[in-house]
């Protein structure tokens, strides 16, 4: 008993050089987009960092000064510190020198002079050495403040606190990420140029053996695919050739064996109803006349040859039951 295939099997599936590409593409989107967000995440780690170095490099490099202007209560020097600084730095939002009260001895902005420094609130992200690091976050307020002791024959003097606007830092994420999604697309770009190619190159042999398939189903005799590459599929067409070959062989011999037994067996009949009729002298050949009037009844009625040697096969047959019968009778 035979059932019925399912629907989804007798649904048309997608080629083998569409589901290349399909999988082949995922992968190297995934891989791509995969390696973009890993780079990107690098990046930006890599420009904080870079933007905080140049922060604490700013300070370090004023403390120094700062010390020998405090202690000389050089209150102008201080003041001209911080706008140089401060001017010189574009990634400097304000920069303040306190006291160890913590007491604004000079600030980027004047009036804030002479007040108590509030610190900004902020997570504290790094501290090492006396400098401390904070990311701040709070309102209009964006950015990282440093703060570094101002030490003076190992003594704290005071402190300097610089603040970092985020503005630059932001324009480098922007155009790194811009760039490196470029970079990402066009590597997309070429893998699926190169995924289509690869296709073409591993499918072709396939259709040709496809359609070399379809030839012999056709009752094409003279079918040799052609080989156009010496890798594994080259070596499978190579070797379809030389098996149909040897199928084509072994069939021609299987039809001459066929034609041969059947003339055979044709042979066979004629002459055991000629020694039949041979019994009677009254039916001397009558096998072969009734064999040869039904011949010529069956082209007009438009039997086909296949019906017309059995129906010949059937006349010289008819009269096999004499064989039992005795000569007496006969």
């Amino acid at each position: 008993m035979t059932y019925p295939k399912a629907a989804w099997l007798r649904k048309p599936s997608l080629g083998i050089r569409i589901k290349l590409i399909m999988v082949t593409l995922s992968l190297i989107a995934l891989t791509t987009f995969g390696s973009f967000l890993v780079v990107i995440s690098i990046m930006d780690d890599f420009l904080v960092q870079s933007l905080i170095k140049r922060g604490s490099s700013i300070a370090l490099s004023a403390a120094t000064p700062a010390g020998f202007s405090i202690l000389s209560d050089d209150r102008l020097a201080l003041d001209n510190l911080v706008a140089k600084t401060k001017e010189s730095q574009t990634d400097v939002s304000y920069m303040a020198i306190i006291d160890r009260k913590g007491v604004i001895l000079a600030h980027s902005q004047l009036n804030e002079n002479g007040a108590l420094f509030e610190p900004s609130e902020g997570k504290v992200i790094e501290e090492e050495g006396g400098v401390r690091v904070k990311k701040i976050n709070h309102g209009d307020l964006f950015g990282y403040e440093i703060e570094v002791p101002i030490m003076f024959a190992g003594n704290n003097v005071g402190n300097v606190v610089v603040g970092l606007r985020v503005d630059t830092l932001l324009a480098a994420k922007k155009s790194a990420r811009r760039k490196t999604l470029l970079i990402t697309l066009l590597a997309l770009t070429f893998g699926a140029a190169g995924t289509l190619t690869l296709s073409s190159f591993l499918t072709s042999p396939i259709k040709r053996l496809a359609a070399g398939v379809a030839q012999i189903k056709s009752g094409n005799k003279h079918v040799e695919i052609e080989t156009t590459s010496r890798d594994e599929l080259g070596e499978l067409t190579r070797s379809f050739n030389e098996m149909y070959k040897v199928i084509l062989a072994q069939k021609e011999s299987l039809e001459n064996y066929a034609e041969n037994l059947e003339e055979s067996y044709a042979a066979m009949v004629r002459i055991l109803a000629a020694a039949l009729d041979a019994r009677d002298k009254y039916t001397l050949g009558h096998s072969a006349r009734v064999a040869w009037l039904s011949l010529l009844i069956g082209r007009k009625l438009g039997l086909d040859e296949e019906e017309l040697k059995e129906l010949e096969m059937a006349c010289f047959l008819h009269d096999i039951g004499k064989i039992r019968v005795p000569d007496l009778i006969l």
